[in-house]
């Protein structure tokens, strides 16, 4: 594995895409583009990024939303909801297909599952390249748009925190139903199972968190240092697990004097509540707006995540800093 700092390595050039889809709403525009990968790992199946495009007919804003989604191939289709919502009122949104998922996973690995890999350099692998596409897509937005707000959902808000933190291009951030911190998302969420299952065959000298009472010890002390991160260099050229490089919690400190907020879900079981707490904590306690629905079910509340992402995002509506009620 090369020095994590290189595998988050990015330089802004000129975006130059192609156009492979287009179509017309009847308040947007809908197109697909694809452009290259800038990443320095890629596969022939992860080295062209794909973004969908939603312009509106008619617009006054020069802010666009670059939306992130989370796993599963069901939920991308489902989640492309909202940046077509957000077009209907008249906001640019783009919505990024990452790699290691869908069309842009490898041969031979299911889409989505190198994210949550008991071999923590495969998922950090998936997460750095993740976030290098990110950034490559915040400059074809950039070259289009003055402003962009970054809405990650689930994953995507995990991997939203730290193209954020590594990127001041970003003006605001909404984080959707995630959380940090491996410990409590590894033992405790329900959708780690199969990663329990992978810990359990895995020769435990070789990996120190292959066990709960390892990986408890790999975090002793990640409150003390979460307190002392003061640039994405901390976290990266420390001696610290490779985990550390690829969980928000350690990055979230860096957005502390940023325009960023929160929705979580009441019930939700892939992110636990301590893990939904630490992020909070690590950000600083930013606004939070809080759904009555699990994880998966947050979509049945889909306008009204919509109508608060585009208060904060993009000062649409009323007061972006009160919170969801019911």
């Amino acid at each position: 594995m090369l020095a994590a700092s290189s595998m988050y390595e990015f330089h802004i050039k000129e975006v130059h895409p192609e156009i492979l889809y287009q179509s017309a709403k009847k308040y947007y525009k809908n197109s697909l583009i694809s452009f290259s990968s800038p990443y320095s790992n890629c596969t022939p199946e992860t080295g062209t990024i794909f973004c969908d495009v939603f312009e509106p007919i008619k617009t006054d804003t020069d802010h666009a939303i670059l939306f992130v989604p989370g796993i599963g191939d069901i939920a991308s289709k489902i989640l492309k909801w909202f940046p077509g919502n957000f077009a209907k009122y008249g906001i640019p949104s783009f919505y990024i297909h990452l790699p290691y998922m869908v069309e842009r996973t490898p041969k031979k690995i299911r889409s989505g599952e190198l994210f949550m890999k008991a071999d923590v350099e495969k998922a950090f692998l998936a997460f750095s390249h993740s976030v290098v596409d990110i950034r490559e897509t915040l400059t074809f937005i950039t070259q289009r748009y003055k402003k962009v707000s970054i809405v990650g959902y689930s994953l995507g808000g995990m991997l939203s925190i730290i193209a954020m933190a590594m990127d001041e291009r970003i003006e605001k951030g909404v984080f959707v139903v995630t959380g940090g911190n491996f410990f409590h998302i590894d033992w405790e969420s329900s959708a780690t199972r199969k990663l329990r299952k992978e810990y359990q065959k895995m020769d435990k000298s070789q990996i120190p968190c292959g066990t709960i009472e390892g990986c408890a010890k790999v975090h002793e002390g990640m409150y003390d240092f979460i307190e002392s991160v003061s640039s994405v260099k901390d976290i990266l050229d420390s001696d610290k697990y490779l985990c550390y490089k690829y969980d928000p919690v350690f990055f979230a400190p860096l957005l502390r004097q940023r325009q960023v907020s929160m929705i979580t879900a009441s019930y939700d079981k892939v992110f636990p509540p301590k893990s939904v707490n630490d992020l909070w904590q690590a950000l600083g306690k930013p606004p939070i707006f809080k759904i009555p629905s699990g994880h998966i079910t947050s979509v049945l509340f889909r306008k009204r995540i919509a109508q608060k992402v585009m208060e904060f995002a993009c000062l649409r509506g009323s007061d972006p800093f009160q919170p969801i009620t019911f």
